[in-house]
């Protein structure tokens, strides 16, 4: 075979690996491409939260398509943008409040979407794809509406954009808008949860924290003051003969007597911390955590005086010409073989005490 023939044959093969191996690492990188996807929809299943989310998408696609900076900008109800998660290269600024992409463009991008006619300059939007540009544009959406968009930037440098590329950011576009869907539905189940638990947990009457949800904080409350070392205080109050007080003005009047009772206590315990609950009928519980006996002593104070102020009549009270309170009162530094029913059972006999005593008292109970 001639020599002039050998070389002809020899560069042929040589350009034909070269062309298997480009083959080969285009694949290679499809392969990796695919993997960084189904990344990204697992993060999606796994985490309720959008904002680890969209960042984790935005790093990862930046360091796999080693471009400079990416950046999802969400669209505002007047369509302007703003940049919601963004990976840049270190030698690279993150974005201020100046968006990488002109608003002109926004505008002309917007405008143009439905027809898909728009293509700025070394820009590629959807399908447009195997050419040179610095920008490489997907739209994100949310449902059937347009959400905002993905942009994969190589700054000044242009870069060849490959199709598969395109489609791969594409498919994560597409996992992008069902995890903005599943953020809404956790919204909205989150709402959902609030209302029951208010629901559960809350007295329709009063708008007061019921007996159920005092028995579950109570406990809480308890173990942790054990763990901590520190007082807890509970009060226990009742209306005085609101029996009398129905049978004398009527039921829709005793619903606006504890009603107004309610607002008193609530005014009255400020803390986070402090829980009032209306325990039952005309009694109300009050859970102080880290409170001593004179901490409760002075709420309780506070409690009946607001109350006095009301002045609200009761023409069949035996103590008082308006509506009053008598008040059990106990604290303690519960102890590991100590239960809070403990507490709660002296102070209930302080309350017995006070409404033996004629009512509209304060009672303090012994330590426990």
């Amino acid at each position: 075979m001639p020599q002039q023939q050998k070389d002809t044959e020899t560069i042929k093969l040589i350009s034909q690996l070269a062309n298997y191996e480009k083959q080969l690492k285009i694949l290679e990188q499809k392969v990796l491409g695919e993997r960084l996807v189904r990344e990204i929809a697992k993060q999606i299943h796994q985490s309720r939260s959008l904002d680890y989310i969209l960042h984790g998408a935005v790093d990862q696609l930046r360091e796999f398509f080693l471009v400079n900076r990416v950046i999802i900008y969400r669209f505002k109800a007047d369509w302007t943008s703003i940049v919601v998660a963004e990976s840049v290269a270190d030698n690279y600024c993150a974005l201020d409040d100046t968006d990488l992409i002109p608003r002109q463009f926004i505008s002309q991008y917007l405008d143009s979407f439905c027809q898909e006619e728009f293509v700025p300059n070394n820009s590629i939007i959807r399908q447009q794809t195997n050419k040179l540009a610095n920008h490489l544009i997907i739209p994100i959406h949310k449902e059937s509406e347009l959400w905002g968009i993905l942009v994969a930037d190589n700054y000044n440098e242009k870069r060849f954009w490959e199709a598969w590329e395109v489609e791969l950011l594409e498919d994560v576009s597409i996992h992008l808008g069902i995890a903005l869907n599943q953020n809404e539905l956790y919204r909205e189940l989150e709402v959902a949860n609030q209302e029951l638990q208010e629901l559960v947990f809350k007295d329709e009457l009063t708008q007061l924290n019921n007996r159920r949800y005092f028995d579950e904080i109570i406990l809480k409350e308890w173990k942790r003051a054990i763990r901590e070392k520190q007082p807890i205080s509970v009060i226990i109050c009742d209306v005085d003969y609101f029996k009398q007080y129905n049978d004398t003005y009527g039921h829709q009047a005793g619903d606006y007597c504890l009603q107004k009772v309610a607002q008193c206590l609530a005014l009255s315990c400020q803390r986070p911390t402090d829980v009032v609950c209306r325990y039952g009928g005309e009694e109300f519980m009050i859970l102080l955590p880290n409170t001593e006996s004179s901490g409760a002593i002075y709420v309780a104070g506070q409690i009946r005086s607001r109350l006095r102020q009301c002045k609200i009549p009761h023409q069949k009270s035996q103590v008082s010409q308006y509506v009053s309170l008598t008040f059990g009162v106990a604290s303690c530094i519960p102890k590991v073989n100590q239960d809070y029913q403990t507490l709660l059972k002296i102070a209930d006999d302080a309350l017995f005490a006070g409404k033996k005593q004629g009512r509209d008292r304060i009672i303090l109970a012994k330590e426990v």
